[in-house]
């Protein structure tokens, strides 16, 4: 028996809308995985700059003329190290390439919020040199309170465009004289 000329023409047609399809589906998982990729990368960007804005938080905590009182004379800033010029901005290497240019974190100064006066009970004037300023004979609160203040930590990187904007609570324990200048808008 032999085949009729249109139905080997038929396996050809078919053939190459098979492939088709094939390479249709090839692309749109290319096209999935690529955005994934995407998605990945943006997240793992903005979760550099945030721990970098948090380890910025961390280096301003801990240095001098960041956080009230303020010594006579200090200067207010909050990073040894600071960029642009800036006293409250801190520039950042993450590529490794041993030039800190890639994330800029810029601090706001602190903003008091409250004060709030410690009770005589939780000091040790006996044997604690440092409780004694606070001490106020038979009343119920110190002459010490927790002073919170809020700051905003916002981060950018230069490399890939991720922001990230943290705002901070911070709490510093201060006599109540020295929050007067503090905190002028809070009662003590």
């Amino acid at each position: 028996m032999s085949t009729p000329r249109r139905e080997r023409g038929l396996v050809l047609v078919v053939a190459l809308l098979m492939l088709t399809l094939v390479t249709l589906m090839a692309s749109a998982s290319a096209n999935l995985i690529m955005a994934n990729m995407q998605v990945v990368q943006n997240i793992e960007a903005r979760s550099a700059v945030r721990s970098a804005a948090l380890a910025a938080i961390q280096e301003a905590i801990a240095t001098p003329g960041f956080l009230p009182p303020y010594a006579a004379g200090q200067v207010r800033r909050a990073f040894s190290l600071s960029c642009n010029e800036n006293l409250y901005t801190r520039c950042l290497d993450l590529s490794g390439d041993d030039i800190e240019d890639d994330v800029a974190i810029t601090l706001t100064e602190p903003k008091c919020l409250a004060f709030v006066l410690i009770p005589n009970r939780f000091f040790n004037y006996v044997e604690s040199p440092d409780d004694r300023e606070c001490q106020v004979r038979k009343q119920r609160y110190s002459a010490c309170g927790n002073a919170l203040f809020e700051i905003t930590a916002s981060a950018v990187d230069a490399v890939t465009g991720a922001r990230v904007e943290i705002r901070q609570g911070i709490s510093r324990q201060t006599t109540a004289q020295a929050v007067r200048s503090i905190c002028p808008n809070t009662a003590t």
